[in-house]
């Protein structure tokens, strides 16, 4: 019994084993594309996901048939209770540390990836799962250090201005990147998802993890305020300046500019203001609203 047992644990880890560095071979050239990135935890998380589902799915289906056949299910109910809670806790111990993401090397370089894998698992001399475990760990290393490599060497040492848009110029120069955007947030509906969806990656794909040196945000909106917040959220960031500015702001303007001051001061990014060529001073308009929304947003405990 207990060997049989042992021999079931070992054949499903070797299984589960290959299995993933083939999805992972797959998927890698994929995420890299879509400007994605991939994480460390992907196997640990893999392997507790089909238990963990298995195990949910099999309670939610205990209490449905059980309240349609109006059987007492008090305590299945407790169960699937604490076992949501405890995914949720689960879920909630993730971290952008443990993704990793690189630059796009070119669309020939990541075909071959799972080429090559394809080949190692036909060749006719790769029989034996243990030794096919062994090809594949090698194919996912040595793409990796590639990428690491290729992002180190190339990517990071290019001096380079772009312009992605009229109103959005992004320059890269001795490691640094800097964001200056002049008002091409402000022109978007929900700038948020035009960073998630539009900018993140792009930046993924063109400069892999090189890190935000400065996000410049020239024209200070209620949308460049919000854009610089999902930034320094999702991604890291060291610096974000603005001139000091006299604009009307609506109360939204506002609450969106203290939210960014919250999420700064949380990140410990710095802040910086400065005075326009032209000596415009920072504004006192809106006084009164501005301390009312600074108060609800970084300091709620003050409304108690």
């Amino acid at each position: 019994m207990a060997k049989s047992i042992s021999n079931y644990i070992k054949n499903f880890g070797v299984h589960f084993v290959q299995t993933q560095l083939v999805v992972t071979l797959v998927a890698l050239p994929i995420l890299i594309s879509w400007g994605l990135g991939i994480s460390v935890m992907t196997f640990l998380g893999n392997l507790l996901f089909a238990p963990i589902l298995t195990i949910f799915l099999i309670l939610s289906s205990l209490v449905l048939f059980t309240q349609l056949l109006d059987i007492p299910n008090g305590l299945l109910t407790q169960v699937l209770d604490c076992f949501t809670s405890l995914w949720h806790i689960l879920l909630q111990t993730g971290s952008h540390d443990w993704v990793f993401t690189f630059a796009h090397p070119g669309l020939v370089v990541l075909i071959m990836i799972p080429i090559v894998m394809f080949f190692t698992l036909t060749h006719h001399k790769i029989k034996t799962n243990k030794t096919r475990i062994f090809m594949l760990s090698t194919i996912l290393g040595v793409s990796i250090l590639g990428l690491f490599v290729y992002q180190k060497v190339y990517v990071e040492q290019k001096i380079q201005k772009i312009y992605y848009h009229e109103k959005l110029t992004i320059e890269q120069t001795n490691k640094k990147l800097i964001l200056i955007d002049n008002g091409f947030f402000a022109q978007k509906k929900t700038a948020e998802k035009t960073v998630a969806f539009e900018i993140r990656p792009y930046l993924t794909k063109t400069y892999g993890s090189l890190p935000i040196t400065e996000i410049k945000l020239l024209q200070p909106a209620a949308g460049s305020f919000a854009a610089a917040q999902e930034l320094c959220t999702t991604c890291t960031v060291e610096k974000v300046s603005l001139p000091y500015f006299d604009e009307n702001l609506s109360k939204f303007a506002w609450k969106k500019y203290f939210e960014l001051q919250k999420v700064l001061k949380e990140k410990n990014i710095v802040f910086e203001q400065y005075e326009l060529p032209s000596g415009l001073k920072k504004s006192c308009k809106n006084r009164r609203d501005r301390s009312v929304l600074e108060d609800n947003v970084i300091n709620p405990a003050a409304q108690g």
